[in-house]
């Protein structure tokens, strides 16, 4: 289910900067995958997560893996 998020919510890049949704798509559209480690369901849709960010690696976006973990279980 696809939900609004607000703009002001933070994301961290592994072993870089923490900036808000609004900051890291202030030039492109970003297109990402949020995984849970920590569940099973998450694991089913690796493969096909995959797939869709190789095919939109090419598109005027940004495609990226979200994981919601800290740094080190990420």
């Amino acid at each position: 289910m696809v939900t609004q998020v607000s703009e002001d919510t933070k994301l961290t890049a592994i072993g870089g900067q923490t900036r808000t949704i609004g900051e890291w798509t202030t030039t492109f559209q970003l297109l990402t995958v949020v995984i849970d480690p920590y569940t099973h369901e998450s694991a089913w849709l690796l493969e096909t997560a995959g797939r869709i960010l190789s095919t939109f690696s090419g598109a005027d976006c940004r495609v990226a893996w979200t994981v919601t973990a800290d740094e080190r279980d990420a």
